[in-house]
């Protein structure tokens, strides 16, 4: 059976940035050198819009859908740092612009920072409930956070407002039901959109996957056997006499028996949390006591935030998830 493409959800979460237009924004005098960015924008081609919006800006410093649409185009083109900087200044100058706010809270969605992302968006809704860009940018946030109900909401909501907006149009792709979801996907690929060629070279192999799989039954999934509850114990990881660096438990993956690690900590320094050189020395008494011929070591999360995936610097050369 043909699997699908876990690049293409990746890319669907992780490369999503809202377009700077709103579905009942006032008309505006046309500025051309903006127009042209848009259009470049929205064919992929983010190095030249980031030129073009800041042509547009020499016009109008204080235009703010340039500034927006710099601010996306900057974080599209993998200039986190630069879109940073620039978010923030202006930001500073226009603090109560709805737009910048929500493009500030792409910014921080990332660069990892996301409950300083959720509040940017949602003082971007409050400011501006008609804007799309808050409802997606929300979304990605509780996406992030395992609540896809809550998503879905703020993705409903943004289609409501905007549902020919090609980024909404791309977020609700992964909502409509499997019969409907090629011939949007073929629409919404033979109009222009914001994607890269890598991106859209995912959306061609999703599309390919899903017309292979049309006739095949939907698998739920299912126990493999009728345990209904178990225990596991978690190992302690210490630091040292009286502070916890982390818990891990011991696991068999795939017939193979694993030390997993759940979480870094909050602190990367080898010399004040040595949390790898712990983790070495328990898994030296294990196998002192369960000799193995080889064994691999599993780094995991429980979620992104920075005190949890801080020490991950230490194990470079074990498997992250």
């Amino acid at each position: 059976m043909t699997k699908p493409p876990l690049f293409v959800l990746i890319a669907a979460i992780l490369f999503s940035f809202p377009v700077a237009t709103r579905a009942d924004e006032a008309k505006l005098p046309e500025n051309p050198d903006l127009t042209a960015a848009n259009r470049l924008y929205q064919s992929g081609k983010f190095a030249d819009a980031i030129l073009m919006y800041q042509h547009a800006l020499k016009t109008d410093p204080k235009l703010i859908s340039a500034q927006a649409g710099l601010i996306r185009a900057y974080v599209r083109d993998d200039q986190v740092d630069s879109a940073f900087e620039f978010a923030k200044t202006s930001l500073a100058s226009q603090p109560n612009s709805a737009l910048l706010l929500a493009s500030m809270g792409a910014v921080e969605y990332r660069r990892g920072e996301i409950p300083e992302a959720e509040t940017s968006f949602l003082n971007a809704k409050k400011t501006d409930p008609k804007l799309v860009q808050p409802y997606l940018g929300l979304a990605r946030v509780y996406r992030t956070a395992l609540l896809y109900r809550r998503a879905y909401e703020e993705i409903k909501r943004a289609h409501e407002i905007a549902p020919e907006d090609p980024e909404v149009q791309r977020a609700w792709l992964n909502m409509l039901p499997r019969r409907d979801r090629v011939k949007a996907i073929e629409a919404y690929l033979a109009s222009p959109h914001p994607d890269s060629a890598e991106e859209t070279a995912s959306l061609h192999a999703w599309l390919e996957y899903l017309k292979a799989t049309a006739d095949q039954p939907v698998h739920a999934c299912k126990l493999v056997n009728n345990i209904e509850s178990t225990q596991t114990q978690m190992q302690i990881l210490l630091h040292d006499a009286t502070r916890i660096s982390g818990y891990g438990l011991l696991v068999k993956i795939n017939d193979r028996n694993q030390r997993l690690l759940l979480d870094t900590g909050a602190t990367a320094s080898p010399e004040l949390v040595p949390v790898r050189s712990v983790v070495d020395s328990l898994i030296e008494r294990w196998l002192d006591v369960h000799p193995r011929s080889r064994y691999q070591l599993l780094v995991l999360h429980t979620h992104g935030h920075g005190d949890h995936i801080a020490g991950d610097g230490q194990f470079r050369d074990a498997r992250t998830r």
